[in-house]
């Protein structure tokens, strides 16, 4: 009597445990239906985004590093560039030369006045080289610094135009982003409409 006493209590305690696990489940569920995750979805368009369930956000992502790095558009401002300071170069490029050549004179066997004046010499046209160079570089700098300014105002609009078709609410950059899927990287979308666009 002792022994059916006791299988009758564990009998007993297995059903409790299995009631209380099948409403910790139903629970689960219940709470799941009222909050669903987030998922991966293709819009009607059938391109894929990230469509949050709760707020309906169709999310897209673009590299505009990658894209300012392989613009087609750099080859042209940096011939622009050489065609624009072309003349600087040109005469800094003069002014070695002659100061090789005065260096050359300054090395032969000459009396020491003449050894002054050469020296003299090649020290103003090293001074002239140091400021022309100084100039050239600071206008450089200006003058990539104003076209790579219009590259990326084109780059903008660029990846404007492609969210807009795609009827994206957001669209993130790789600055602070750890991971990506493919499925939401407009990037290549919007280097093929960079590459049908000119920069003056």
């Amino acid at each position: 009597m002792v022994k059916g006493k006791g299988i009758k209590g564990h009998l007993l305690t297995a059903v409790i445990c299995g009631l209380l696990m099948m409403q910790s489940v139903n629970a689960q569920e219940t709470k799941d239906t009222v909050n669903p995750p987030l998922s991966a979805a293709a819009d009607t368009t059938g391109n894929s985004v990230y469509n949050g369930k709760a707020d309906n956000l169709k999310i897209g992502f673009v590299n505009i590093r990658k894209l300012m790095a392989q613009a087609p558009q750099l080859k042209t401002i940096q011939e622009n560039l050489a065609k624009e300071f072309e003349k600087e170069n040109q005469a800094i490029i003069s002014l070695r030369s002659e100061i090789a050549k005065l260096s050359a004179q300054y090395d032969e066997k000459a009396d020491k006045n003449r050894q002054t004046t050469l020296q003299k010499a090649i020290n103003d046209k090293q001074r002239e080289v140091a400021q022309l160079q100084q100039r050239l570089q600071d206008a450089y700098s200006l003058s990539r610094n104003e076209a790579l300014g219009k590259l990326q105002t084109l780059i903008v609009s660029m990846v404007a135009k492609v969210s807009q078709e795609r009827q994206l609410d957001i669209v993130l950059n790789n600055t602070g982003v750890i991971y990506v899927s493919s499925r939401i990287d407009i990037t290549p979308a919007v280097f093929a409409y960079l590459a049908e666009q000119t920069i003056d």
